[in-house]
């Protein structure tokens, strides 16, 4: 019995209003890097093999870029952390780890030799900091600014040099090495947003969010021009710019919810690209990227734009979770559904948290249980109000009847027409519940650490078996294949699985978690895949209970939920990140 990890879906850049976004390519690969809660994502534009998470932050994470060499990239959090760590090898071996700044890291320089970085940000006693990658040994002092920087940039060629941006409203210009402060720039009359060298060494553009964008001479920092007339400039502030790579256009991101290429010789705008169509705020433009093949530009709702050279709407538009996953279901389509924490809704209308998932009778129509007390059924647009937050909830076997345990430790059956009965049969101590697949029956779990099961007729329930092995409150509860078998994880970590019909215990042996079971999913009747908040995955065996399959650390953070369709299985985290795994 194992599980062979076959798939990975990663997460959404994290992305502030009001803050610029940087994402940057990998020279050998077509592949970017950008920040995602405490991960680092590194995800393959046009080979999805390609993507990889790197976890080894403790603090939520800010900004990422590859080195020029491709081996390395450069990692800063919230802390002023900054890791530089191996982008070749799966393992991603730290290279070394330095604190340059006191505060968060707003972005991220390599020099055109890979070995010196430049940091800038929040800070106290300075904003920025260009030392060498394997020793921190200082190579100049980033000062001229004061207030935190959002971006900077080093010339990708001798003799070097080096830009800052900042909400101070001035650009400071830098040569070195060692490098040294030049002058301060100060052309701007709000916001410098961000500030690109170009990939020949040219020039540098600043934006900012006096609707302003600017070119500098790459080599003594004077100031060629404004590229934009009042009529072709974007209407709300400019948030990121990027090069491409011939130095010859430039791209802007706003949010004004637009993208524009601009002619860097001729100053004109080539093309406009209107993101979205509403004034929904999730369609700013917040932070760009510009590779030999692709151009991306990223929204607030952290949906990454892929732009055409030619159309004036996106390409196509990839979109994933930006928070923590809660729920997860597979319909009888082998189509998986996935809930998460207060995020705009891509479904259906709401904005609260997704507490759970579950299937219609015929294995396709998803109902939605939300944190506002809240059951929506997707196909037919209808909500319906539960005296308390839905928990878990399942359809009993042979009816149109939902059963939910809720946030207040009720259980409440949720007819058709959309009657709510709360069920005063059962204790109002309930912390979870499960649904028998063949017939209709339903077990409760509760807060003084038992399990009942109750047969239903109609809207009645009658007590059936009760099962005292458990030490901590009941937190997950599941069903076998032909419900011949009931598993009951608590909060301690600890699995008991019972013999329907009778109550008898078949094993108390999966005891390995050490954290509150958060889901289990059955394969037949002999096989079982648990999650846990302890991060880990374990397959266990009713034919060989005291032995187990062992999957460690797969979400940071904790794995909130499984799912499976029998042949494979799908685990979601804290992180953000779904993983697809293969059972065999």
């Amino acid at each position: 019995m194992s599980l062979k990890q076959s798939s990975e879906f990663v997460p959404a850049p994290s992305v502030n209003r009001g803050q610029v976004v940087h994402i940057y390519p990998d020279s050998k690969h077509e592949r970017i890097v950008y920040a995602s809660g405490k991960s680092i994502i590194i995800r393959g534009i046009k080979d999805p093999s390609l993507t990889s998470v790197y976890q080894g932050h403790i603090y939520q994470t800010t900004v990422a870029k590859f080195s020029p060499s491709g081996y390395y990239v450069a990692s800063g959090d919230i802390n002023g952390n900054v890791r530089i760590w191996d982008a070749v090898n799966e393992e991603h071996i730290l290279k070394s780890e330095f604190r340059p700044i006191s505060g968060a890291i707003r972005d991220i320089s390599w020099d055109p030799d890979s070995q010196r970085v430049l940091v800038v940000g929040e800070g106290k006693e300075k904003f920025g900091h260009v030392f060498t990658f394997d020793s921190e040994n200082s190579v100049g002092t980033i000062d001229g600014h004061s207030k935190v920087v959002n971006g900077c940039s080093m010339r990708t060629k001798r003799p070097f040099r080096a830009v800052t941006c900042s909400d101070d409203m001035t650009v400071v210009f830098f040569q070195g090495t060692p490098y040294k402060y030049v002058k301060a720039i100060r052309d701007h009359s709000g916001f410098v947003n961000d500030v690109k060298y170009s990939p020949d060494g040219s020039y540098f553009v600043s934006v900012g969010s006096d609707q302003k964008i600017l070119m500098y001479d790459g080599l003594n920092g004077d100031l060629i021009g404004q590229i934009g007339t009042p009529q072709t400039n974007h209407k709300g502030s400019i948030y990121a710019v990027s090069w491409s790579p011939d130095s010859k256009k430039i791209m802007t991101s706003s949010g004004d919810k637009t993208v524009k290429i601009w002619d860097v010789e001729t100053k004109d705008v080539l093309k406009t690209v209107k993101i979205g169509n509403d004034n929904s705020p999730m369609n700013m433009q917040m932070g760009n990227v510009w590779t030999e093949d692709y151009m991306l530009s990223v929204s607030l709702s952290g949906d990454i734009n892929i732009l055409s050279k030619e159309a004036e709407v996106p390409e196509k538009i990839l979109q994933s979770h930006q928070k923590s996953i809660t729920a997860s279901v597979i319909d009888s389509d082998d189509l998986l559904y996935t809930g998460s924490m207060y995020e705009e809704p891509r479904v259906i209308e709401g904005s609260s948290q997704v507490n759970c998932l579950a299937l219609g009778r015929n294995g396709k129509d998803i109902v939605i249980g939300t944190m506002d007390d809240t059951v929506s059924f997707m196909k037919e647009g209808r909500k319906v109000k539960l005296p308390g937050a839905p928990k878990h909830m399942g359809y009993v076997y042979g009816s149109d009847t939902l059963v939910a345990s809720l946030s207040t430790n009720k259980v409440v059956f949720v007819e058709s027409n959309g009657e709510v009965k709360e069920i005063r049969e059962i204790p109002e101590t309930a912390t979870c519940v499960a649904v028998h697949p063949s017939k209709a029956e339903i077990a409760v779990g509760f807060n003084d650490n038992s399990v009942n099961t109750y047969s239903v007729v109609g809207n009645e329930v009658k007590i059936k078996e009760k099962m005292n092995s458990n030490r901590r409150a009941i937190t997950s509860l599941s069903y076998s294949e032909s419900g011949k078998y009931i598993a009951s994880g608590d909060g301690a970590g600890k699995i008991y699985v019972f013999e329907t019909g009778s109550g008898e215990l078949v094993t108390g042996h999966w005891v390995y978690h050490t954290a509150a079971i958060n889901g289990m999913v059955w394969m037949g009747d002999e096989h079982m895949v648990s999650c846990s908040l302890d991060t880990n995955v374990y397959v266990w065996s009713i034919k060989t209970p005291s032995q187990h399959t062992a999957l460690m650390n797969i979400h940071s953070g904790g794995v909130n939920c499984i799912a499976s369709n029998g042949q494979k299985v799908v685990t979601c985290g804290v992180d953000g990140v779904i993983k697809t795994f293969l059972f065999s």
